[in-house]
């Protein structure tokens, strides 16, 4: 992650689509609290990362919402990093069953 990434000082990183939050601790640890954005549609989701990140120290800035368009408060967040789709083509889930 860190070599496709590059994470520099000051930088700041905008993941989409926390999940459980694993990625994003690994991106705290790499960049910095401070320095890591990350967006989950999922309110209850978004809710369980939270914990998870502040019980294991982290406190990157979680945001309830559709990543598809950015987080505007965080604007311009590169690097980024996309852990999630909005739809799965037909073709991809035959190849995935």
């Amino acid at each position: 992650m860190r070599q496709v990434l590059g994470p520099q000082p000051g930088e700041h990183i905008l993941e989409i689509g926390t999940g459980t939050g694993y990625t994003t601790a690994l991106l705290c640890t790499l960049a910095g609290d401070a320095s890591v954005t990350t967006c989950e549609i999922g309110p209850t989701l978004a809710d369980t990362a939270r914990h998870t990140l502040t019980t294991n120290g982290h406190q990157p800035d979680i945001v309830t919402a559709d990543g598809e368009h950015g987080v505007p408060h965080r604007a311009p967040p590169l690097p980024s990093l996309t852990g999630c789709v909005s739809y799965s083509p037909r073709e991809r889930a035959e190849v995935t069953r």
